[in-house]
């Protein structure tokens, strides 16, 4: 996955240039992609079980490590997650940057110093994949190297250009990135491809499940909820929010996101062209649908470091007992509840979620 640190090219120079002559393009050029924002939520689980009480998740997204990360800037992200003391770590995808780790060294510094009683687990983004996947701009899955600089890519999108010649119609699922893999088992992150585990101890447990990247084409709900637990609560993380709308008939109380950089140049019109998003209502912070409660994260990272009104985020969400269980759970050939498996009902514990001062 390492490869050679490019020169950085007349292309880029010239970006810059222009930023700096324009005073208004330094700002989203220099400064806020290192502005890292810390959002707290407190959050109700009806079913979370007395010992768990409290819970600290800590949610990362997108860090997309690159010749452009800056060292300082991912020193000041792990000191402020020790300073949080997270009980678990959650991290939604896009390591890489196009398939590839060019820094290697930071991400092992990284991941070294990121520690959580419950471990760190991580599903897999769409440039984490053997290929890159991305959206073209009628919304269809292609793969691919796309041609030319991340700064050119975004404006192509922005003007609806065709894919690049260099990509093609996604027909089968992407390979998996052994080297990725392999990263991460060996900085003890817990990869959930379409899987289920559970977090606690005896009967004081929560439902975990990580999904594949639906860009890929490797979201398969019927596999990940296989090992789910419906007597437990539940919290699911995938890459994209577009993974949810095939999930309205499978369980979970938390749902968790990234992928979209809360559309990085975050103004109208803008933000709708360059991200590549079929849902665009599920863009960036709290949602709340069917008794369910969805937070999709900025990220930290970008292919390029260029950012408007969407500084990078981490995600601190504290989780209590409360809320309402749903009621009329939907129910799916794809996911068997077995008959001696309590449904669900409705109940009031305590109010619904609050933020934290």
């Amino acid at each position: 996955m390492s490869i050679a640190t490019p020169r950085k090219s007349w292309f880029e120079w010239l970006f810059d240039a222009l930023c700096i002559a324009s005073i208004v393009g330094i700002y989203p050029r220099f400064i806020e992609p290192r502005l890292i924002v810390t959002s707290r939520r407190r959050l109700f689980l009806p079913t979370l079980p007395p010992s768990l009480n409290g819970m600290k998740v800590l949610l990362l997204s997108d860090l997309h490590i690159n010749h452009y990360s800056s060292p300082g800037t991912l020193l000041r992200l792990q000191k402020t997650v020790a300073r949080l003391s997270p009980d678990i770590i959650l991290f939604a995808g896009d390591l890489l940057t196009y398939s590839q780790l060019p820094r290697a060294d930071l991400a092992s510094t990284l991941f070294n110093n990121l520690k959580a009683p419950f471990g760190i687990f991580a599903c897999l983004g769409n440039h984490d994949y053997k290929e890159y996947s991305t959206l073209d701009s009628s919304g269809e899955a292609v793969s691919g190297y796309p041609n030319g600089h991340p700064l050119l890519q975004g404006i192509k999108r922005l003007f609806g250009a065709p894919r690049s010649s260099r990509q093609h119609p996604l027909t089968e699922p992407l390979p998996l990135n052994r080297e990725l893999l392999r990263f991460y088992s060996d900085h003890n992150v817990t990869v959930l491809d379409n899987e289920t585990v559970h977090i606690g101890h005896g009967s004081q447990r929560i439902n975990l499940t990580g999904l594949g990247d639906i860009t890929a084409g490797h979201l398969s709900p019927a596999t990940a909820f296989k090992g789910y637990d419906l007597r437990l609560p539940g919290i699911v993380f995938a890459h994209s929010p577009d993974a949810y709308a095939q999930l309205s008939y499978f369980p979970g109380d938390l749902f968790l996101f990234g992928h979209t950089h809360g559309g990085q140049v975050n103004i109208p019109f803008f933000w709708e062209r360059i991200t590549p998003l079929l849902d665009k209502s599920l863009k960036s912070g709290l949602y709340h649908r069917e008794g369910r409660t969805i937070f999709v994260t900025r990220g930290i990272g970008a292919t390029f470091p260029f950012r408007l009104f969407a500084p990078p985020q981490i995600v601190l969400l504290e989780l209590f007992r409360g809320g309402v269980l749903r009621s009329n759970a939907l129910s799916s050939s794809l996911f068997e509840i077995a008959p001696a498996t309590p449904s669900f009902a409705t109940h009031r514990i305590t109010p619904n979620e609050e933020p934290l001062p």
